[in-house]
């Protein structure tokens, strides 16, 4: 690789520069990081099959903060309530911050035969405000055409733990993005690999919390369950997952919810060893069953197209630096910076939407989702919304 040429817009460099380490050109060190929180920015994968996004801060004196939103409360909400929350008898209590794989059995809860979210609601309310759609499918890096075909495979539940989650609202016409703590018992809806991405109580697409929650700072109005720093944080499965094993609020019981229903094909889940023993019973004759509908397929978890992605997101990069620097001429692209690496995951949301993050060894986290087929870059966190204001036309 070629040396950098120096650089001439010293005013976009970081301050913090390692000794003996030059600085080239571009956005590595450079002219975004002066604008969006002074921070330095990079791209890094989220292992699996699923996207995971996780924004971080930058200034280790920055604490997080994570809104409380108790149940059957909405904050700048996109719809009506589409769905009810029910608080369980018993919480799950954690201990931390605690990463919980989605298809862990009794991860999540509900009521049998009964569904806590309405998507038909949902799609038909959304299908008629074209400006909440548009904005609420940006969220995901959809388009509002796809609303229907993405909210159709999802799966209504109850949260048994207070949950953190990015939380994307709808203010002056705008999706808005506040990392929150969800109270045990708020309905959500759940993707194919087991993550919250609706609030039914408010309509809101969810994204993951940000990276880091140690020592987070809590605002708003708590529970009488409430402890700080003990959240749980929902891990992507990296296979689809067919069916979920819940937790009946009122009963203690589980049952099997199978993805994409809404409770109407549940069905009771008794463990083998308390089955009641019948001996001097005949047993039961097979009686023929009636196939089960069809339900719709989840969102094809795609891979392979990794490297078309980051160049999308590369290219809105360059422009957004361009932009910044008012000069093309002696911009260092970001594919060609030591300081930045690329790389890219399905986000499990559908196929051809990749999830892409941006690091730099010096810290910092910035997320977009890249619809490999339409081309859009969308911005997925707060971090990289500040950038779209910063490079109007640039992002989508």
């Amino acid at each position: 690789m070629t040396s950098a040429p120096q650089d001439p817009n010293p005013q976009w460099r970081a301050e913090s520069t390692a000794p003996g380490q030059a600085r080239r050109g571009g956005l590595g060190a450079g002219a975004i990081v002066a604008i969006v929180l002074g921070a330095v920015l990079a791209f890094v994968l989220v292992a699996g099959a699923a996207f995971l996004i996780i924004p971080r801060i930058v200034d280790d004196s920055t604490t997080v903060e994570l809104r409380a939103e108790p149940v059957s409360s909405a904050v700048a909400a996109f719809t009506p309530p589409i769905g009810t929350d029910t608080e369980p008898a018993e919480p799950v209590a954690r201990t931390g911050v605690q990463p919980v794989p989605a298809a862990t059995a009794g991860l999540y809860g509900g009521t049998l035969d009964q569904a806590s979210c309405d998507k038909d609601q949902l799609v038909a309310y959304l299908t008629a405000n074209p400006d909440l759609a548009r904005a609420w499918s940006s969220v995901l890096g959809l388009t509002e055409t796809d609303i229907p075909g993405f909210v159709a495979p999802l799966t209504p539940v109850l949260l048994r733990s207070d949950t953190a989650v990015t939380n994307h609202g709808y203010l002056d016409g705008k999706a808005t993005a506040v990392p929150a703590v969800l109270q045990a018992g708020t309905a959500v809806l759940v993707n194919s690999v087991g993550e919250p991405v609706v609030k039914c109580y408010c309509g809101n697409p969810l994204t993951p919390p940000p990276a880091e929650l140690t020592g987070a700072r809590v605002t708003g109005t708590t529970w009488p369950a409430f402890r700080p720093e003990s959240f749980t944080v929902v891990e992507p499965s990296r296979t689809t997952i067919s069916t979920f094993v819940l937790v009946d609020v009122r009963t203690g019981e589980q049952f099997v919810r199978t993805a994409g229903t809404a409770g109407t094909d549940d069905r009771s889940e008794t463990p083998q060893s308390q089955a009641p023993a019948t001996p001097s019973t005949p047993a039961p004759q097979p009686t023929p069953t009636t196939p089960a509908t069809p339900q719709p397929a989840p969102p094809a978890q795609e891979g392979g197209r990794e490297g078309d992605a980051i160049t999308l997101a590369a290219t809105r990069l360059d422009e957004c630096q361009i932009q910044i620097l008012g000069d093309a001429t002696d911009f260092v692209p970001v594919l060609e910076d030591p300081d930045l690496s690329f790389q890219a995951a399905p986000t499990g949301n559908g196929p051809g939407l990749y999830g892409v993050q941006m690091f730099v060894a010096d810290g910092g986290v910035y997320t977009w989702t890249v619809n490999v087929d339409s081309g859009a870059v969308v911005p997925a966190d707060e971090a990289s919304a500040g950038l779209q204001a910063d490079c109007p036309g640039v992002f989508d």
